[in-house]
């Protein structure tokens, strides 16, 4: 084969091949970029959700962690040291400031090593100290479950509803006083 005969067997080659590769190399490139953004909106919403951990964005962005981080064994590890964390019961009430202290380490190392993962070099303690979460947040987050938690005793009949006739203040009663019995 003559030097041409080879510039146009690998021209034809170039045309045929050429766009084929092209092709796979942006789907394997959309892939990767698809798992980041994955991995980026598990991030996200643990990071959204630090201050307010019954969240159910919060819960459900824990819960994709196992899936979305298969196989990265520095977030795993955090990971479930965290739900060993969670899924022991609370101590004595003497004991409890320290248990939550290491829980709350926990969350801090596994959303570290989350951050660490995806390129962010954020100080462990900032994740914690940085957190805003009002005050009014987390009282309305009480009230609800106080409010569920008697909801669910007067619906399955261990407590009673209070019902009490009120006049709202300085009314008068708008109805005639009851007429006087005769003797």
């Amino acid at each position: 084969m003559t030097i041409a005969e080879w510039i146009l067997v690998a021209t034809i080659v170039a045309i045929v091949v050429g766009p084929i590769v092209a092709t796979q190399i942006a789907q394997r490139q959309e892939a990767v970029r698809e798992i980041r953004q994955r991995k980026l909106a598990v991030y996200r919403a643990l990071m959204e959700t630090r201050g307010s951990r019954l969240h159910s964005d919060h819960i459900r962005a824990l819960n994709l962690i196992p899936l979305e981080y298969y196989g990265i064994e520095s977030v795993m590890s955090a990971f479930r040291v965290y739900m060993t964390s969670l899924a022991t019961p609370l101590p004595h009430v003497d004991q409890q400031s320290r248990f939550l202290e290491q829980r709350n380490d926990g969350f801090l190392d596994l959303l570290h090593q989350v951050g660490l993962h995806l390129g962010y070099r954020v100080d462990r303690r900032e994740l914690e100290r940085l957190a805003y979460t009002p005050q009014g947040v987390i009282d309305n987050e009480e009230r609800q479950l106080k409010a569920q938690a008697l909801l669910i005793e007067i619906m399955s009949g261990q407590r009673s509803f209070p019902v009490a006739w009120m006049l709202p203040p300085g009314s008068k009663n708008p109805y005639p006083p009851a007429p006087e019995k005769q003797v």
